[in-house]
């Protein structure tokens, strides 16, 4: 049997007049893929941070005079939300499916927000950061979710403060078996030292401090103390010779002024929230709760002393 071919020209004439019939010879269009678990957490945080810092706005500029307290408050809101979600790598249209974010449509600059309504949405959105934090397989990114998750817990207590009303929940109950962080030696080293440090320095700022210094400094030196003895004892080199704990630690001059010990003593609460927020990027999920709760309290503590809020709390100073 013989085969006979078509001439080239033969070939493209019959397309043209095929495409001149109103027949159209195209592929169909890609689905898109569905985002997956990293994606689904990642997308939320921002939509929230976004919808946060959207709301505080719409609060600030109704024109009406906030009181002093509030006003900042709110400033916090937007600026914090705005460094979240560019931290998080901001809004990223590629197609997929947009994750439902956690806060309502009443967040939306257009509509009438309230400081109350803000509260409840940070409240929200905090313990939904908290438990993605505890879920996420991303371990950088379990870390900067955890770091936001605190500073939305900050803003919310603050802004509780403002409206003298009672905190709202920032954190998902525990666990009914909470698992134990299973860290490498060198993240437990890590926090060993951090709370070691913590509690010589507070203990010397309660021996040359004022009265009124006292009592916090030498009650935190405590808790840190029995915090670096229980870490070191997790990690098994208590009394070894792995085990990073000195006899005394470098410490500025002037402690006896309470400006500079107040100021020591929020440095080293910030040094013990930057070895909490490392440990959550090391730890597996579904044990980062505890690590978490200790993020939380150096966090709150800096604060007590001083410090400034911040937007990342245990990633930045």
């Amino acid at each position: 049997m013989r085969r006979t071919l078509l001439p080239v020209a033969v070939v493209v004439v019959a397309l043209l007049a095929t495409s001149a019939c109103g027949v159209r010879l195209e592929t169909p269009e890609p689905a898109a893929p569905s985002p997956g678990p990293v994606e689904q957490v990642r997308a939320r945080t921002v939509d929230d941070a976004l919808a946060l810092s959207d709301a505080a706005t719409a609060i600030a500029g109704e024109g009406t005079s906030l009181p002093t307290e509030l006003a900042a408050v709110l400033s916090d809101v937007i600026s914090f939300g705005q460094v979240h979600a560019a931290a998080l790598g901001g809004v990223y249209d590629s197609g997929l499916p947009t994750a439902t974010p956690t806060l309502s449509p009443a967040s939306s600059p257009s509509a009438a927000v309230t400081p109350s309504m803000l509260l409840d949405q940070l409240a929200a959105a905090a313990v939904t950061a908290s438990v993605d934090t505890d879920t996420l397989t991303d371990p950088d990114l379990a870390r900067l979710v955890g770091s936001v998750a605190v500073a939305r817990g900050e803003l919310t207590q603050r802004l509780a403060q403002v409206l003298d009303v009672v905190d709202p929940a920032i954190a998902p109950p525990p666990a009914e078996s909470p698992r134990a962080p299973d860290l490498p030696v060198s993240t437990v080293q890590a926090l060993a030292l951090a709370h070691d440090q913590a509690g010589y320095g507070l203990e010397v700022i309660a021996a040359q401090a004022r009265a009124d210094l006292l009592t916090p400094a030498l009650a935190s030196a405590e808790s840190h103390r029995a915090r670096a003895t229980a870490w070191a004892r997790v990690g098994g080199f208590d009394g070894t010779e792995g085990d990073p704990r000195r006899v005394h630690y470098l410490l500025p001059d002037g402690l006896s002024d309470p400006d500079a010990a107040r100021e020591s003593a929020a440095l080293l609460e910030l040094a013990v929230a930057e070895a909490c927020s490392a440990a959550l990027a090391a730890a597996a999920p579904g044990t980062r709760a505890s690590l978490l709760a200790d993020l939380r309290a150096a966090t709150a503590a800096a604060d007590g002393w001083g410090a400034a809020p911040k937007a990342l709390p245990g990633l930045l100073r």
